[in-house]
Order: C-alpha cells, then sequence, then structure tokens
C-alpha cells in the first residue's frame, strides 16, 4: 500500500516489493515455507531495522521516510533491501512494538532510524517534513521519550485522511 502510494508522486524512478507466497509442506509435517520469485542482479541491502544506512540510494531512504509520514506516525518501513527498484523482506517497526515478527523494534526502531536519516533530494520532492540528523528534535506525543527526533507533522497525515 504505501509503495502504491509512494509511486503516484511524479519521481523518475517506482518502487516494488516482491510478491511473497507462504506454503505448506504437507510431506513435511505440514512445515510453512515463504516463496519468492528470484531477484536477479545485484542485491543491496539500503538500511537496516537498527538505524544503519548502507547505501547512498536516496529513493530507498526516502521511501522509510514516507512510510513513516504517510502512516500517521503508526509505522516505518524498513530494512530496504532488493535489486534495483524491487526490494524484498522489509522490517515494520510500529508505534505499539506489536505485530510484524520480533524485528519489529517499535518506538526504539523508529527513533534509530531517525538518528541516522538524512532528508535529501526525494524526500524533498516528496515535501516531507526535514527529520533526522540536522533536523530540530521536537517531540510531541508522551510516547516518546525526550530523546526521539520524531514529532506529528499533519502534511501527509491530511493527505491520507481524505
Amino acid at each position: 500500500e504505501y509503495a502504491e502510494e509512494f509511486n503516484t508522486y511524479d519521481l523518475a524512478r517506482k518502487i516494488r516489493f516482491n510478491s511473497v507466497h507462504v506454503c505448506k509442506l504437507g510431506e513435511r509435517g505440514g512445515q510453512f515455507i515463504t516463496l519468492e520469485p528470484f531477484l536477479e542482479g545485484e542485491y543491496v541491502k539500503h538500511n537496516d531495522n537498527d538505524g544503519n544506512v548502507c547505501s547512498n540510494d536516496p529513493v530507498a531512504q526516502a521511501f522509510s521516510h514516507f512510510s513513516w509520514e504517510s502512516s500517521n506516525h503508526q509505522l516505518l518501513v524498513c530494512d530496504i533491501q532488493g535489486v534495483g527498484d524491487t526490494y524484498t523482506d522489509p522490517q515494520i517497526h510500529t508505534v505499539s512494538g506489536e505485530d510484524f515478527g520480533v524485528g519489529n523494534l517499535g518506538p526504539e526502531g523508529i527513533y534509530k532510524f531517525f538518528k541516522t536519516h538524512q532528508c535529501n533530494s526525494v524526500c524533498e520532492a516528496l515535501q516531507l517534513p526535514r527529520r533526522g540528523r540536522g533536523a530540530d528534535p521536537k517531540p510531541s506525543s508522551p510516547s516518546w521519550s525526550s530523546k526521539s527526533p520524531l514529532s506529528p507533522s499533519s502534511e501527509l497525515a491530511s493527505k491520507r485522511s481524505k
């Protein structure tokens, strides 16, 4: 959903997430596995779920930032990796810290992303509020610690609620 919304903006590059299928193996005692199409090309990890920036691709970093703004500050899609603009196996951090598996580091994971995030030309093109390094941290929610560089922005939140 967030990739589709991201792609509605007039950007030179469009992103997509590889499709994933869950299968149950009857001959293996009902074990579940996940399958996805093979991505041919150079596999690149752009960021992880612990706030590390692993590439200088502005689109991948801006997409993570965009997911935070577009979700009305409820979740952040990170651990962006894949081939070209086809991403696979993302992690989602939520404000509640619930859902999306053990890699969901909750508010701490969101904080770690923005601690290292530096807004770039794609963030600017999307008119995302400046967050992360170099931005003025102004927490406004009691659920965030005083070290958090996050504060709600109404621009994308109002677009999303329409």
